[in-house]
């Protein structure tokens, strides 16, 4: 499956692409302070969602890598957070 190979700090993540969602990749500067996130959304069947967080890097500084690369991705890292959303009931 398509996915994304995130490189920080020489830490390779392999982020694949969920089947029927998204994969959000964002860069925060605030106060001087720099942190990168990749985190998504999985719709589910039943008004189910799942947020997923792959990555939370902070305290980056001036000279840091941050690499993404486009790949085909045959076995992802393990998320470092996963909260199942349900809405039938909102």
């Amino acid at each position: 499956m398509i996915g994304f190979e995130l490189e920080i700090k020489g830490k390779k993540i392999l982020v694949e692409s969920p089947e029927n969602g998204s994969a959000v990749l964002v860069a925060d500067i605030v106060k001087g302070k720099v942190t990168v996130s990749c985190s998504g959304m999985d719709f589910k069947e039943n008004n189910k969602q799942e947020s997923i967080q792959w990555l939370d890097e902070t305290n980056l500084n001036i000279g840091d890598e941050f690499i993404v690369r486009v790949k085909n991705i045959q076995k992802p890292s393990q998320p470092i957070k996963i909260k199942e959303i349900d809405f039938r009931n909102k």
